[in-house]
């Protein structure tokens, strides 16, 4: 009926006579959450507060006590599977089946991320070689920062962790060191990081990353910088303790299921 609120203050009698008891006025508006919203009169305009819930220091507190218990819980049960796994990597390539990877933390500070080992120990030089003889590749890396065929992974067992998201399990001793959150934006490498604009780069590490995240329950490596943006921005803005529930539960199934994993 009317193309923005806008248009719609321009014909106010029009809404009187509309015959409803309650009119929501919608209005689109890119990157603006829609949780955690109110209405404010401002003398003769409307002014819309908005809060940051996940900025809060006693939502902060609360979510830091639930990573806590949950990571302890989860760390002590896993710990035989994650020796029998790191055996197998130490006997398919010899060396350390852990891995350490710098990623970029809250606040934009580097943090070390642990994952059991799913490749070659030679993997980057794997990498360097394969991107610079396969265009189709160095096109495929280019958007998703990933590979569907990726020459680093070892057979077999690597490909499986990966796509199990096993190889993530160390990383619950990121969350009770504190360096992580067990729900949050995924904490990317640098050269990652640097493909988004530096807003959004801002926004992102304003919150402790996760282990896992609305992006991984949905699109998971299947999407690309704009999917990741777009999650992770609504995920940042429209926080409550119920989607950090919601998202560990729906990562159980996204994990069995192995969508969009490489």
């Amino acid at each position: 009926m009317f193309a923005s609120c806008a248009d719609l203050a321009q014909h106010e009698g029009r809404l009187g006579r509309l015959p409803f008891g309650r009119v929501v006025l919608a209005q689109q508006i890119q990157d603006l959450q829609n949780m955690w919203m109110q209405v404010r009169p401002l003398g003769d305009a409307i002014g819309l507060e908005i809060r940051r819930e996940l900025y809060r220091p006693r939502n902060l507190l609360l979510k830091r006590l639930l990573d806590g218990v949950l990571a302890g819980i989860g760390l002590i049960l896993l710990l035989p599977l994650i020796a029998v796994l790191a055996g197998a990597i130490r006997w398919i390539d010899p060396g350390s089946p852990f891995y350490a990877q710098v990623r970029v933390g809250r606040h934009g500070h580097p943090i070390r991320v642990w994952k059991l080992r799913t490749m070659y120990r030679d993997a980057e030089e794997r990498l360097t070689k394969h991107l610079a003889t396969d265009p189709a590749a160095a096109a495929e890396w280019a958007r998703f920062f990933k590979l569907r065929d990726d020459p680093r992974v070892l057979p077999g067992l690597g490909r499986l962790l990966r796509r199990t998201s096993l190889d993530e399990l160390p990383q619950l001793w990121n969350v009770l060191r504190g360096d992580m959150s067990l729900v949050g934006p995924r904490p990317f490498p640098a050269y990652h990081m640097d493909g988004f604009e530096p807003a959004f780069r801002a926004l992102r590490t304003s919150v402790p990353p996760g282990l896992t995240g609305l992006w991984q329950i949905s699109a998971r490596s299947d999407g690309d910088l704009a999917v990741q943006r777009s999650q992770d921005g609504y995920y940042i803005r429209n926080w409550s303790l119920w989607l950090d529930l919601y998202i560990l539960l729906a990562t159980i199934p996204a994990v069995l299921c192995a969508r969009g994993a490489r």
